[in-house]
């Protein structure tokens, strides 16, 4: 099962859902979610038919949000029992034309990784050497909250 979720932009769904003509796939789903809200994860996983997610990924939205970014990769890690992806934009400054709140380098990303591990310990974060933005981390089989 595919689940994508928007923050409160339904119209974005509306283009990919007329794409499919009215047959979307089954195992494909859209809904609308605001991910500043402090339970944001219940309304996905209800909508997962109760189950975390086997792979969740947060592609360029964690420098747009308001608060540090430990707070928002907690959050997320509660939506999978296995990996979580995290990529954002590599840059020195916030790009303000793009509406970006945060900026962050190679180094800030390898920090924020050792600092979410260092406060979950049934969480790795996989270094890769992409030459991209990304944080990856894996959960343990034991890491059901």
């Amino acid at each position: 099962m595919v689940t994508s979720t928007e923050v409160n932009d339904e119209h974005q769904f509306q283009g990919i859902r007329s794409f499919y003509n009215g047959n979307m796939p089954s195992r494909l789903r859209f809904c609308t979610n605001d991910l500043t809200e402090s339970s944001f994860e219940l309304p996905l996983i209800k909508n997962n038919g109760g189950q975390r997610y086997n792979v969740v990924t947060v592609n360029h939205v964690m420098e747009h949000l308001p608060d540090e970014p430990n707070r928002w990769i907690n959050n997320w890690l509660k939506l999978t029992n296995n990996f979580l992806l995290v990529s954002v934009p590599i840059e020195k400054n916030p790009d303000k034309y793009s509406h970006h709140q945060y900026s962050y380098t190679h180094q800030d990303l390898q920090s924020i990784g050792e600092g979410i591990v260092s406060n979950n310990p049934n969480v790795r974060f996989i270094e890769d050497g992409l030459p991209v933005g990304v944080l990856m981390f894996k959960k343990d089989s034991l890491g059901h909250e």
